[in-house]
């Protein structure tokens, strides 16, 4: 299994030069990158986006490294679209997007569940023809919400996994083939279920991973096996349903930046030994 790592963790190290921050991942060991796509910096905007997704391309090719996923983003459609397309012109396999999340956060998710799921499948949905046309799959990523008013972990969107489930086959259904789901471990662990459980129950849906480590109270994206959550397990889970993806960390990286390369490094070799209990099964 390839391991992954969002490169957005680290840019700003860099001076947002993706280049050098590209060279530094490779050298740490990693085997592709994750792409964060934040449509708001002028690399990004309409004016741009092309020619700044044409030097990743290049760059990842040159370096052998990649883009294996990337993350939706934009504060309206146009951008969310244009994220896709930078996404697909630099050569990601799968689009990630957060399903909708109702308001206020501070009612219960179950109450608004219904109300929802429409809403949120018809926002999803209508990103399929777009997806078709750039050759992309789209993975729906599980959610939670945080109310701050109890400071209290509440369900959100796909939060279960019997609605994640429903999410994928209701929007698979309508486009076959088009979606998949990406299963964020850490939000998982944080509405009282094990990532292991809900891989096997996922199944063949599972396309791609945002993995990383928590107390089960805080969405922290701590480096794996820091914290509470059983990677050994994920490992023996992802081998048991099959799973063709990659690993690929979501990290967070509150280092001095002497010590970024350091960071990176040790975050390979971890996730290189939870893809090694993979590779041996």
């Amino acid at each position: 299994m390839r391991i992954s790592t969002h490169g957005s963790t680290y840019y700003g190290f860099f001076d947002q030069d993706k280049k050098r921050t590209m060279a530094a991942l490779k050298e740490a060991g990693f085997d592709c990158m994750a792409l964060g796509v934040m449509t708001h910096r002028p690399e990004w905007s309409p004016e741009n986006f092309e020619a700044s997704a044409a030097e990743i391309r290049r760059y990842s090719e040159e370096l052998d490294l990649p883009i294996n996923i990337a993350h939706s983003a934009g504060s309206n459609r146009e951008a969310m679209e244009r994220s896709m397309k930078i996404a697909a012109l630099c050569g990601a396999k799968y689009w990630v997007i957060h399903p909708r999340i109702p308001k206020p956060y501070q009612v219960d998710y179950r109450r608004l569940q219904e109300e929802n799921f429409p809403l949120a499948i018809e926002t999803i949905a209508s990103y399929a023809e777009l997806a078709k046309e750039y050759g992309i799959g789209i993975a729906v990523e599980n959610m939670f919400k945080y109310d701050w008013d109890w400071e209290y972990v509440r369900d959100a969107s796909c939060s279960q996994p019997d609605e994640f489930i429903r999410y994928v086959d209701t929007l698979n259904e309508m486009y076959p083939g088009v979606f998949s789901a990406c299963l964020d471990t850490g939000h998982v662990a944080l509405v009282d279920q094990k990532p292991e459980d809900v891989i096997r129950t996922l199944g063949k849906r599972l396309t791609c991973l945002h993995v990383h480590d928590n107390d089960l109270t805080s969405d922290m994206h701590t480096i794996p096996g820091l914290f509470k959550i059983d990677h050994v397990k994920i490992a023996e889970a992802l081998h048991d349903v099959g799973y063709q993806g990659d690993f690929t960390l979501e990290l967070s990286c509150p280092m001095p930046k002497e010590l970024v390369p350091a960071h990176m490094k040790y975050s390979a070799t971890v996730a290189r030994y939870y893809a090694s209990l993979f590779d041996e099964k």
